[in-house]
């Protein structure tokens, strides 16, 4: 709904559609938690991450490409509910951050099997999907931050709390 005083979008009269972004995004956490308890017994959920459980030639990594999309699709929709606040580089950023989702879907890791049949060209591309993902949402969450216009850019503590996970959930990942 088109508040016309303000000419943007006004959230409050719409809170199937909160309501409908929340949902995705539950659906999209519980594909992906419920991924792992599908994976082969060498699965290790501390070892291995998540593009691990939806890894090329694995049974059930299906489970977790459909928590990419739908994570993806939420994002999708989150942004179009806050474009007029995120401005054009927040929505740009979040946008290239949810394709990248979709990218990641459909072009999986190789597997953590030792010895197991991957495509090259696909791994390749998981990575270079994941990496743009990354900087979509550092680049989306900095540029929120910037349009919010708070005095001497101060950020508020989700946007710092968000920053600190993109840094450090990838270290983590990458010791196992």
């Amino acid at each position: 709904m088109v508040d016309d005083r303000l000419g943007r979008n006004d959230e409050r009269r719409r809170p199937g559609a909160a309501l409908g972004v929340i949902g995705l995004l539950v659906a999209a956490l519980s594909a992906l938690g419920a991924a792992p308890l599908l994976m082969p017994d060498s699965y290790d959920w501390m070892e291995h991450g998540t593009s691990e459980s939806a890894a090329q030639g694995i049974d059930g990594a299906w489970m977790a490409r459909m928590g990419f999309v739908l994570f993806g699709l939420a994002v999708i929709w989150l942004v179009q509910l806050r474009a007029h606040a995120w401005k054009r580089w927040g929505t740009a950023a979040h946008l290239g951050f949810a394709v990248s989702m979709f990218g990641v879907a459909a072009c999986s890791t190789k597997s953590w099997e030792p010895n197991a049949d991957y495509v090259a060209s696909e791994d390749l591309l998981h990575t270079v999907f994941a990496t743009t993902m990354g900087f979509g949402f550092i680049g989306g969450v900095v540029a929120v931050m910037v349009a919010r216009d708070l005095p001497g850019l101060r950020a508020a503590v989700p946007d710092v709390v968000a920053l600190a996970v993109t840094a450090v959930v990838p270290l983590f990942m990458s010791t196992g």
